[in-house]
């Protein structure tokens, strides 16, 4: 998955020259989300809030995940 996830993203080549279809996978990619705040975050002037949206976004998806495994590990225990 990981593999996967970073050949639709930025990180081996950009975006602009991709077809259309990966632009849009790339677009809702986490592993796009981190590789664009690394990217912009190192720049000799770097663009924050193109870095802290994608961190938000992130953060985020960390929250909404951690609350479904939450969930999900409770069902566990009940079901066992």
């Amino acid at each position: 998955m990981f593999v996967f996830a970073a050949f639709l993203s930025s990180a081996i080549m950009h975006t602009r020259i991709a077809p259309h279809w990966v632009q849009d996978v790339a677009r809702f990619n986490p592993f796009e989300w981190a590789i664009v705040a690394g990217r912009q975050a190192l720049q000799d002037s770097p663009d924050w809030a193109a870095v802290w949206s994608n961190l938000g976004m992130l953060a985020a998806l960390v929250i909404a995940m951690t609350w479904l495994a939450t969930l999900a590990f409770r069902a566990y225990q009940r079901s066992a």
